[in-house]
C-alpha cells in the first residue's frame, strides 16, 4: 500500500509559511484508490493574496478549520508506515515536518524523479503540464485532493512508460540505481524491477561498453554539397528565390548583395536591417555561396543559444529544402557537451544521492535520444547544475590522445564537424571567450557575421564574467573528497588542507562581505555593490594574500601527486577560483569591474568582468578578421550610429541602414498617457489605472515592468478581482516558469494578461493576434545602482546623456521591434512614464520610433473612454 499526499500552503518558505490544506489517498500496487482523507488547516494567519489565487483557498474557508496539531494523529494514523508519493514530494514532506508531523523516516516516491528522465524533453515538469502531456484529466490545480488524484494517475503513466523502455536502457538504469544507498532509490528500484533481479546486475566495464556503443551510434558525420551547379552569386540568389515560396523583398536582396561585396572586399560593415527585411536569409545565402566558392568557412554568431538553435534547426533546414545544399555545424561552449571520460569517472565514484541519481538517469536516457549532442537538450534544474558541471568537457585533457574515450567525446566530434563545415554557427559568448583561450575549440575565423549585434556589449561582458561563491568552493571540495573515498585514497592530509583552505577563503569572504554590508541596505533581499579602491586601505591585506597563495599552492601540489589524472578538472576549477581572488586582492587591477553581491538566499559571492570590453574586441577580433558583418534591427539612434560606433571601437567600419517594409501608420499606434502622477511615487495610481484598463481590453496584453517588486504589487492587488471577472493575470516570477506562463496564456489569450520584465519579453515569441497590446510602465534605463553601470558610467563626461539614454533607447527600439512580425499585425503601445511630458530627453526617444507610427498624447481617462468605445 502507498499513500499519495499533497499540501497547500501560504507560501514556499519551509519553516515560515504554513499548511492550509492536506490531502491523502491510499492506493495499491495496481493503482486502485482505496481510501482518502483531506482537510483544511487553519494557519493562524492571513493567507497571502498570491496563495489564495493559486490555491482557490480563501481566508473565510479556514475560519472553522482545525489547526495542524488537532489533526496530527489522524494524519499519522492514516499514513502508518506506508511509503509516501508526491510530485516534488520532499517539499510536502518538509512542510509537514516543520509543522510537527514526523514523516522524516518514511520512504518517499517522487513523480518528479521519474518524469525528470522519462520526459526530460518537456518544456516544464510542472504537475499540470505533465498531466496534459500524458492526457490525464486535471482541473482546479493547486487544490490538494485534485493534485493527489492527478499525481497517482501520473505515477501510473510514468511506471507504464518506464516498462516500455528498451531492455538495454532499463539495464543501464538498474546499474546506476544500484550505485546509490539512498533507501528511496532502493525502494523504487525494487518496485519497478522486482526484488529478484540482483543476479542480472551488470559490472562497471560492461556498463561502459554499453554506453560507448550507444554513443558511437549517434556520432556519424554527414557531409552535403550543392545539389546544382552554382557559378555566381546572381545564380545562387535567383536559385534561392525560385525554390522558395517566400515573399520577394527588394531590401533583402540588396542586403545580400552588400554582404557578398564585403566578403570579396574583406570589409568591416554595420547593417541595420529592420524586422521583415529577412536579414537571416539575406546573409546566409551570401555566406553559403562564398564558402562554397572559396572553400573558406563563414562563422555566424548569435546572442543566445536559443537563436543559435533556431538558425541551425530551422533556418538551415529551410535553405537546404530550397536546394542550397551545404555543410554546416553548430558549436557551443565546452560545458555544453557531456564528456564520456568524466561521466565514467562519476560512475566509478558512485554512492549517488537522490537528486544526483535522478540527474544521471536523465543523462543515460538522453544518450539514446540526443540529436545535437548538447546538454541544452537535457533541461536541467536548479541544483542539478552542480551535478552537470563536473561531467562537462571543460578539461583540455578531454581532447588529448591520453583520454581513452576520446573517440566517444561529443565535443571532439563537434569540433571535427565544425572544421569540415561551410557554415559554423556559434554564439557570441563562445566566440569571445575562445579568442584568448590556449585550448580553443575554434579555428581562427576569417569571416564572421554577428547577428543581434546590439547585444555585443552585454554578451562580451557576460562571456568574460567570472563568479565565485563559498557554496561553489564547498561543492568542489565535496567532489574531491568523494573521489578520495571512492578511490581509497588517504583523506586525512586532504581534510587538513581543505579545512585550512576553506577557513582562509571564508575569512577573505567575510572581509569582502563586511564591505558590502557597510555600503548597501542590509534589509534588501538582493544586495550588490562595486568594490572600490577604498577597500584596499585595511592593514592585514598583504599577509592575507600571502597566506592564501601558500595554501593554494599546497593544495595543488597535493592534488597533482595523483598520477591517474583524477583531479584534473577540479584543479582547473580551483585555479579559476585562485585567479578570481587574486584579482580582488590586486588594487592595481583597474581594468576589471569587481562586484560583491548577496542574493535572496543569503549566498555571498564575488564576480568580475572587463571594464573596457571594446578594447578587447579591437585587439582580439576586429584587427585580426578579414570580413566582419554586424547586423541587427536596432543599432542606430535617431539615424545616427555614433553610440554603437564609440562603444564597440568601430572606427574602421562602414555603416548602412535599410528602411522597413511595414506600414506602421496603419499597423501601430503609440499612446503617451498623462495624468497618473510622478513615476517616482505613483504605484497606486498605476495599479488603479491598470485595473480599469485590463477590464476594458480583457486580454491579449503584456505589461512590461522594470522590477519584480512592481510585478508583485500589481499581481497581488489585481489578480483576485480580475479572476472574478474571468480575466486571468499571469506574472513572471510568481511561482510559474516562463514556459508555463506562455502555455497558460496561449490557451485563452482573449482573456489573459501577462506581467513581465524585458528579459521575459526578449525570451518569448508570440505571433499573430494573441498579443496586441504592449503597456510600458517605465523607460528601460539601466538600474543606477548596478555596479556594472556605475563602473562604465565613470568613463563618460556625461554618463546620462552619453550612456544611459542611448542604452535605454536601444532597448526601447528592441521592445517595439518585436511587436510587429508580419504585414497583417496591428498593435497598440501604451506608455505610462510621465517623464515623456517633463524632460528634455524625451525627444530622443520619440525619434527612436519608426517615422510613420501614430503617436498620440492623451489623459488616462480619455484613453479608457476610447477603449470602452472600441
Amino acid at each position: 500500500m502507498i499513500v499519495c499526499f499533497d499540501v497547500e500552503s501560504t507560501g514556499l518558505d519551509i519553516g515560515k509559511d504554513k499548511i492550509i490544506e492536506i490531502a491523502l489517498v491510499k492506493f495499491d500496487n495496481n493503482f486502485k484508490q482505496i481510501e482518502s482523507y483531506s482537510t483544511f488547516i487553519n494557519p493562524g494567519c492571513k493567507v497571502p493574496d498570491i496563495a489564495q489565487t493559486l490555491t482557490h483557498i480563501h481566508d473565510e474557508d479556514l475560519l472553522s478549520a482545525p489547526q495542524i496539531q488537532e489533526v496530527k494523529k489522524e494524519i499519522l494514523d492514516f499514513i502508518g508506515d506506508a511509503p509516501l508519493l508526491g510530485h516534488n514530494v520532499f517539499f510536502d514532506r518538509d512542510m509537514c515536518v516543520s509543522e510537527g508531523i514526523p514523516l522524516q523516516n518514511h520512504i518517499l516516491i517522487d513523480t518528479f524523479f521519474l518524469a525528470n528522465f522519462l520526459s526530460f524533453e518537456s518544456s516544464s515538469l510542472n504537475l499540470e503540464m505533465l498531466c496534459e502531456h500524458y492526457k490525464i484529466e486535471f482541473s482546479w490545480a493547486h487544490r490538494a485532493l485534485n493534485d493527489v488524484s492527478a499525481t497517482i494517475e501520473l505515477f501510473q503513466a510514468l511506471c507504464e512508460q518506464f516498462h516500455t523502455l528498451p531492455d538495454n536502457q532499463k539495464q543501464l538504469l538498474y546499474f546506476l540505481w544500484s550505485q546509490s544507498q539512498d533507501q528511496n532509490i532502493v525502494f523504487l528500484e525494487e518496485f519497478l524491477f522486482g526484488v529478484d533481479t540482483q543476479a542480472s546486475l551488470p559490472h562497471l566495464e560492461s556498463f561502459k561498453e554499453s554506453v560507448t556503443h550507444i554513443v558511437s551510434d549517434n556520432l556519424s558525420l554527414q557531409e552535403v554539397h550543392w545539389a546544382t551547379e552554382i557559378s555566381s552569386f546572381q545564380d545562387a540568389w535567383e536559385y534561392f528565390e525560385s525554390q522558395t515560396s517566400l515573399e520577394h523583398r527588394e531590401n533583402q536582396r540588396k542586403m545580400s548583395d552588400m554582404v557578398t561585396d564585403n566578403f570579396w572586399q574583406n570589409g568591416h560593415t554595420v547593417i541595420e536591417a529592420p524586422t521583415w527585411i529577412g536579414k537571416t536569409y539575406a546573409y546566409m545565402v551570401s555566406a553559403i555561396f562564398h564558402a562554397k566558392q572559396t572553400g573558406e568557412q563563414v562563422y555566424i554568431a548569435t546572442k543566445t543559444k536559443q537563436l543559435q538553435d533556431q538558425l541551425s534547426l530551422e533556418d538551415t533546414k529551410f535553405l537546404r529544402e530550397s536546394g542550397l545544399n551545404f555543410s554546416f555545424s553548430k558549436l557551443k561552449w565546452k560545458r555544453n557537451y557531456i564528456s564520456m571520460y568524466e561521466f565514467f569517472r562519476a560512475m566509478e565514484i558512485g554512492d549517488f544521492s537522490y537528486p544526483h541519481c535522478s540527474f544521471l538517469s536523465k543523462i543515460l536516457v538522453w544518450l539514446f535520444r540526443t540529436k545535437t549532442w548538447e546538454t541544452d537538450e537535457i533541461g536541467y534544474y536548479g541544483q542539478e547544475i552542480k551535478y552537470l558541471r563536473p561531467l562537462t568537457a571543460e578539461d583540455p585533457f578531454i581532447l588529448t590522445d591520453r583520454n581513452p574515450y576520446k573517440d566517444y567525446e561529443y565535443l571532439y566530434h563537434a569540433r571535427n564537424r565544425a572544421e569540415k563545415s561551410d557554415i559554423v554557427i556559434v554564439n557570441h559568448s563562445l566566440l569571445f571567450t575562445e579568442l584568448k583561450n590556449d585550448f580553443s575549440i575554434l579555428a581562427r575565423p576569417k569571416h564572421i557575421i554577428f547577428d543581434e549585434a546590439h547585444n555585443i556589449e552585454e554578451s562580451i561582458t557576460e562571456a568574460l564574467r567570472t563568479k565565485v561563491s563559498l557554496k561553489y568552493i564547498s561543492d568542489i571540495f565535496d567532489v574531491i573528497q568523494n573521489k578520495h573515498e571512492k578511490n581509497t585514497l588517504p583523506t586525512i592530509e586532504f581534510l587538513k588542507i581543505r579545512d585550512s583552505y576553506e577557513h582562509q577563503v571564508s575569512y577573505i569572504f567575510e572581509e569582502l562581505s563586511s564591505y558590502l554590508h557597510s555600503h548597501v541596505d542590509a534589509s534588501a533581499p538582493y544586495q550588490t555593490c562595486l568594490l572600490k579602491n577604498e577597500f584596499y586601505e585595511w592593514a592585514s591585506f598583504i599577509s592575507l594574500q600571502n597566506k592564501f597563495s601558500t595554501l593554494h599552492q599546497e593544495l595543488l601540489s597535493y592534488l597533482k601527486k595523483d598520477k591517474k589524472n583524477i583531479f584534473s578538472q577540479d584543479i582547473l576549477f580551483l585555479q579559476e577560483l585562485y585567479e578570481t581572488i587574486q584579482i580582488f586582492f590586486d588594487a592595481q587591477a583597474n581594468e576589471y569591474i569587481k562586484i560583491l553581491a548577496q542574493n535572496e538566499y543569503e549566498w555571498f559571492y564575488i564576480e568580475y568582468t572587463l571594464l573596457h570590453p571594446w578594447d578587447y574586441l579591437k585587439k582580439h577580433l576586429w584587427s585580426l578578421t578579414q570580413t566582419i558583418i554586424l547586423t541587427s534591427a536596432t543599432l542606430d539612434i535617431g539615424d545616427d550610429f555614433a553610440y554603437i560606433k564609440n562603444m564597440l571601437c568601430l572606427e574602421s567600419f562602414s555603416f548602412h541602414r535599410f528602411e522597413t517594409d511595414f506600414d506602421y501608420h496603419s499597423q501601430a499606434t503609440v499612446f503617451l498617457v498623462d495624468g497618473l502622477g510622478s513615476i517616482k511615487n505613483n504605484s497606486g495610481q498605476i495599479i488603479d489605472f491598470l485595473h480599469h484598463l485590463y477590464r476594458q481590453i480583457w486580454g491579449r496584453a503584456l505589461t512590461l515592468l522594470t522590477s519584480f517588486s512592481m510585478i508583485r504589487k500589481i499581481y497581488t492587488s489585481l489578480c483576485l478581482s480580475l479572476q472574478q471577472e474571468n480575466i486571468q493575470l499571469y506574472a513572471q516570477s510568481i511561482w510559474w516558469s516562463k514556459q508555463k506562463l506562455i502555455h497558460n496564456f496561449l490557451k485563452q489569450p482573449s482573456s489573459s494578461l501577462l506581467l513581465g520584465t524585458s528579459s521575459f519579453w526578449e525570451w518569448i515569441n508570440i505571433s499573430g493576434d494573441a498579443l496586441q497590446y504592449l503597456i510600458i510602465h517605465k523607460f528601460p534605463f539601466p538600474v543606477p545602482t548596478d555596479p556594472l553601470f556605475i563602473a562604465r558610467s565613470s568613463l563618460f563626461e556625461n554618463s546620462f546623456e552619453q550612456y544611459a539614454i542611448p542604452k535605454a533607447i536601444i532597448k526601447m527600439k528592441q521592445w517595439f521591434g518585436r511587436l510587429i512580425r508580419s504585414k497583417s499585425d496591428t498593435w497598440v503601445v501604451i506608455i505610462l512614464d510621465d517623464r515623456i511630458f517633463s524632460t528634455r530627453w524625451w525627444a530622443r526617444f520619440l525619434k527612436s520610433f519608426p517615422d510613420q507610427v501614430r503617436i498620440k498624447k492623451t489623459s488616462s481617462s480619455a484613453l479608457l473612454q476610447l477603449l470602452e468605445k472600441i
